[in-house]
């Protein structure tokens, strides 16, 4: 039986790490001996996107390198094949994954957005050209057997420097994800992001913050980040892994607001993959794949302007019918990414097993 080591940048609470390979373990445990070392502690990570705190900051990623640096190793001994998931150290140059292809018999790097962009929301963002994004990415396109990706525009920059790309989507285990029932509460507007994402989410609020005016029955709960207190029934939940699907749960409208650029063209559209399986309608930005993933007047809609997300939310608001026709119909879109299927395509495909 095969080895596999899984590298990581973040814990389980890291949302990419998380979907991209740490939920596919079990599944790939099946055909594989498999080790997962991440790089950040969940200290660390819960640091990272918080203002301030420079000091901790640094000290807490000191400790989790001299404790990745011993493990490493170890972990590496005896592994036939390592996957690396957008890359191991937040700054400096591919090191560990180097190390990785010289000891190991196959290597597959992973991506699902363009990380080698820096995007002009993050925060931290003065540590850009410490992360040498774009140096970093193209040396482990080129550096590795196979390269995976979330969408087809990611795989158009692989491409450029390695003809192996194989294209998988983000998956997830629909069947734990259930909206709630609508017979008693309001219709709840609702998103789940994070610092990286929710800017696009505050050039939203006038809008939301009118349909709020308008409807009496509605709130909006933004789950991920601290929108403050513009209104009374808009609600900003903190995220945590342990209350993220009840809190999406109570949503009966999902939204997905984007800005048009090259980065969020990069973006796999996970937000709209998790509003599908919880069988809710969706409104999202006609941003990169979201095209693909969007029946329109099916299981959601587009809007483009403050006007367009105006009339979208407020008719869903209206009519429970049109959010239960369109939310069996995003229920069944789900479908096209259950996790065990995208589990298996990366282990056929790629891992070769």
């Amino acid at each position: 039986m095969k080895h596999l080591l899984i590298l990581t940048p973040e814990p389980v609470q890291g949302a990419s790490s998380r979907l991209r390979a740490i939920d596919l373990i079990p599944f790939w445990s099946k055909n594989m001996k498999v080790r997962h070392l991440a790089f950040l502690s969940s200290r660390s990570y819960h640091l990272k996107d918080q203002p301030g705190h420079l000091i901790a900051k640094i000290v807490s990623v000191l400790f989790d390198a001299g404790r990745f640096f011993v493990l490493f190793p170890f972990y590496l001994f005896g592994a036939d094949v390592v996957m690396v998931h957008r890359n191991v150290a937040p700054l400096g140059p591919p090191i560990f994954e180097w190390l990785a292809k010289v000891f190991s018999r196959r290597l597959i790097y992973d991506f699902d957005d363009a990380i080698y962009l820096n995007p002009a929301s993050a925060r931290n963002r003065w540590l850009g050209p410490l992360k040498m994004n774009a140096f970093r990415t193209r040396w482990l396109i080129a550096l590795a057997d196979t390269v995976v990706v979330g969408n087809q525009y990611l795989a158009s920059y692989a491409k450029q420097f390695n003809d192996q790309v194989l294209v998988v989507p983000t998956g997830l285990d629909v069947a734990s994800y259930s909206a709630s029932s609508e017979d008693e509460g309001p219709v709840v507007i609702g998103w789940i992001g994070g610092p990286g994402t929710s800017d696009f989410v505050r050039d939203l609020l006038p809008v939301l913050i009118r349909v709020l005016n308008a409807h009496p029955n509605v709130e909006v709960h933004l789950v991920g980040d601290d929108f403050g207190d513009c209104h009374a029934r808009l609600k900003s939940i903190a995220w945590s892994l342990d209350t993220e699907l009840s809190s999406m749960q109570a949503f009966s409208i999902g939204i997905n607001p984007l800005q048009d650029n090259d980065f969020t063209r990069g973006k796999c559209g996970f937000k709209v993959i998790q509003y599908h399986a919880l069988g809710i309608p969706v409104v999202s930005s006609p941003v990169g794949v979201c095209e693909e993933q969007i029946a329109v007047g099916v299981d959601g809609y587009f809007a483009t302007s403050a006007v367009d997300w105006y009339e979208a939310l407020s008719q869903l608001v209206s009519d429970g019918a049109l959010r239960q026709r369109l939310g069996k119909a995003s229920k069944t879109s789900a479908d096209n990414y259950q996790c065990e299927d995208v589990a298996q395509q990366v282990l056929k495909e790629a891992l070769l097993v």
